[in-house]
């Protein structure tokens, strides 16, 4: 007898059914202009940040995020990091800056390289100084 009311104890009580919403909605109807209808304003940004703009995040600390690393053979680098928009025109601008009056110490534009895939600018030679004095200016 014990072991007849473990079996009916052990045994499930529930059962498996599909459940039913009572409560209908009817369909949602959207109309989408045709394509022949919408211009390229419309698709696009009304602004335009990124091209031929850019702007530089400031550290916790509040210094502007450029940095020296050295490489192999102890070559000096500088770094512009946390770029945020258009990379070249940065690029184009500090070339301006570094070559233009007393700034100029042999910078040249080959010395400047761009990776894309860290958003940053590296430029060959110790160049922190001025960079930092040109870009206060502007951020």
């Amino acid at each position: 007898m014990l072991r007849i009311n473990l079996i009916n104890f052990i045994k499930p009580t529930f059962s498996l059914s599909r459940c039913h919403s009572t409560t209908t909605t009817a369909p949602l109807k959207r109309t989408f202009p045709s394509l022949e209808t919408i211009t390229a304003t419309e698709v696009t940004p009304a602004s335009k940040f990124g091209q031929g703009t850019y702007h530089l995040t400031r550290s916790s600390r509040g210094n502007l995020p450029v940095y020296i690393t050295y490489k192999a053979c102890n070559v000096q680098y500088t770094e512009v990091r946390k770029i945020q928009g258009d990379i070249v025109q940065l690029r184009n601008d500090l070339q301006k800056i570094l070559r233009s009056g007393s700034a100029s110490s042999g910078v040249k534009d080959e010395d400047f390289k761009i990776r894309m895939e860290s958003k940053k600018l590296v430029i060959k030679g110790g160049h922190k100084a001025k960079i930092i004095k040109a870009l206060e200016k502007v951020f």
